[in-house]
């Protein structure tokens, strides 16, 4: 199945959240899917990653569209 340009945009968002946080790309996924918090992160750390990857995929995606 091809990517999709909202595909690349959460990508290159979770590592801009990876970077500020250390929280891994694979642990927010897990999170979102299962609601299981990665061992030794504090629930707040992964909610402050996941609001990142959300304002960063808006970001990108409005750059893209020339908004």
């Amino acid at each position: 199945m091809p990517r999709t340009l909202d595909d690349y945009a959460v990508s290159l968002a979770a590592l801009k959240a990876y970077d500020i946080t250390g929280v891994r790309p694979r642990d927010l996924r897990r999170f979102r899917d299962s609601g299981e918090l990665p061992d030794g992160v504090p629930e707040a750390v992964v909610l402050r990653a996941q609001r990142i990857v959300e304002e960063e995929r808006d970001r990108l995606l409005r750059l893209t569209s020339g908004s």
